[in-house]
This record gives C-alpha cells, sequence and structure tokens, in this order.
C-alpha cells in the first residue's frame, strides 16, 4: 500500500509538470546531477538509464566531476555522475551489461569485508527478526556506537548463516579492468563512520583504501559514507589516503561554477523497492524538495 502510494503522488508531480521544469532547469543553469544506488533490479537500472538520455542527459566520470570542480574541465549543462553502493553480488548482472554496453561511466564503492565474508551487516539483523521473536531494528543499531554495533552482529553471525550477497574479490578484479568502472572505497565493515571512534576510523577508510589497492592494483580515489553519515573527523584520514571526493547522500544538484567541499559531495538516491514514476522524482530532485 505504501509504495502505491507513493507512485499515486509521483505519477501526480510528472502529470503536473514538477518533472519537466525540474529538467528545464537543469538543462539551463551549471547544474551536474549526481545519483546513486544501491541493488537495483536489472529492469529498473535500465528504466532509469534509458530515461536520463531520452531526456538529453549525459554521463561523466566521478575522475571528470572532480576535474570540473577543480576547474580543470568544462561541461555542458544536463551532466550526470553515476555511483552505485555496497558491492551487491547482483550488481554484476542488473548493472553491468547496460554500463558496458553503452560504456557509461559507473563508480562503485565497495566495503571490503562483507566481500570477504559474503554478507553485510544488516542482513544477519534482517534474519533474526524473521526468526526470533525479539525484532532488533536495524536503524536503531545504526545509531550505537560502532563497537556495541559490531558485538551485537558478531553474537547474530554465531547462529546464522546466510547466503552470498556481496561481490566475490574476483568479482570486484574483474569489473575494476571494465573500461568505464571505477572502484571507490566505501570503508571495510560499512559502520555509520559518525558512530566511530578515532582510532576505528582511520582503520575503515585505510584498510578499506588499502585492500582494495592491493586487489584492483590501482589507486583508489573515491570514498562514500556508509548512510551517507558523517561529523567531519573523516577528513584528515580521508586527505591521508589521497581521497579526492566523498559522497554524502544530502540530495541536491553540484552546481559546476561554485565551490563545494569536495568531501561533501552530495547525490540523489534511486529507491530499489520504489516504482519507476518514484525514482523519476528521485533523480532530478523533485521528490526531495516537494516529498522528503
Amino acid at each position: 500500500m505504501r509504495k502505491l502510494i507513493r507512485h499515486l503522488i509521483a505519477s501526480v508531480l510528472i502529470v503536473l509538470g514538477f518533472v519537466r521544469r525540474q529538467n528545464k532547469r537543469v538543462h539551463s543553469k551549471n547544474l551536474i546531477t549526481p545519483i546513486y544506488f544501491h541493488n537495483p533490479s536489472k529492469e529498473l537500472f535500465e528504466k532509469c538509464i534509458n530515461w536520463l538520455i531520452k531526456n538529453d542527459y549525459y554521463f561523466i566520470s566521478t575522475d571528470d566531476l572532480y576535474n570540473v570542480l577543480k576547474n580543470k574541465k568544462v561541461i555542458k549543462n544536463g551532466a550526470v555522475c553515476i555511483t552505485v553502493d555496497d558491492g551487491w553480488k547482483d550488481n554484476i548482472e542488473n548493472i553491468m551489461p547496460i554500463v558496458t554496453k553503452l560504456q557509461i561511466p559507473l563508480t562503485i564503492f565497495i566495503a571490503t569485508e562483507p566481500v570477504k565474508n559474503g554478507a553485510f551487516w544488516w542482513s544477519y539483523i534482517k534474519e533474526n527478526n524473521k526468526n526470533n521473536h525479539k525484532n532488533i531494528s536495524v536503524q536503531a543499531s545504526k545509531n550505537l556506537p560502532n563497537i556495541k554495533r559490531k558485538q551485537l552482529v558478531q553474537k547474530l553471525k554465531k547462529n546464522i548463516e546466510l547466503p552470498r550477497e556481496a561481490m566475490t574479490k574476483e568479482d570486484v578484479i574483474r569489473i575494476s579492468k571494465f573500461e568505464s568502472v571505477t572502484i571507490g572505497n566505501h570503508t571495510v565493515n560499512h559502520p555509520i563512520t559518525n558512530r566511530c571512534e578515532i582510532d576505528e576510523l582511520n582503520y575503515e577508510i585505510t584498510e578499506g583504501s588499502s585492500e582494495l589497492k592491493n586487489w584492483i592494483v590501482d589507486e583508489v580515489a573515491f570514498f562514500a559514507y556508509p548512510n551517507g553519515d558523517f561529523d567531519e573527523r573523516e577528513a584528515p584520514f580521508l586527505n591521508n589516503n589521497n581521497i579526492k571526493l566523498a559522497f554524502t547522500t544530502v540530495p541536491k544538484h553540484i552546481n559546476s561554477t561554485k565551490t563545494i567541499n569536495h568531501f561533501q559531495v552530495p547525490r540523489f538516491c534511486v529507491n530499489d523497492n520504489g516504482s519507476f514514476s518514484e525514482n523519476i522524482c528521485k533523480m532530478v530532485g523533485v521528490w526531495q524538495k516537494y516529498i522528503e
């Protein structure tokens, strides 16, 4: 029911011309549209990409974006920067075919521990809740100090086995060789960084970059905050690891003529479980402006 209501609201926004007017605004100003996915279906990802192309958007890489923000590159209006968070196994089948076919620049932010062990920490909580009368809130777990969250998850892991849901190391190495794909750092364990102590922050950022560099034998220049949360204590460690841009989940366009904090790059989120109409509104920033 909730998905249907959101779909109906989005349909109204489209019919009333909000999306059309936003498209016109984006294409007449110096605005870059940053969009990120997590684990979309093949159908949703293809529909989103095809809609963007049909509406005269074109794709730039995170490296292009960095050069624009450093005033080293000039681009025309209508640019979109596509990123994907986490490193889900299904990205290989659902995203890579259209990315390679159309040579769309794409950065995938990889959390290395799930790659090594197969599953993301919140999946253990969800699996526990399926089989246990005592539910544990994933959102509440995100708000715990990181050490307490890790202790909770380690306890659950003793009694729960999950099928692989993350890419393998071999997957990461293989896609890193695609011309249009860039691999970025998404920490080791996907913690909420503003819930980490300083030594944990250093480990999560530094070890994440180090492991990825060893795997792909290349520099790792981009970072995305897990869950989008940050408190600026991350900056020294991002600098130490030669990170050029760090991406948040703040839903805003990037004005290519204005200075922004390179460690606070905004992005619009595509809802993996939302309707296509809702995600059209999300990609152009209409949903966030009028609904959320």
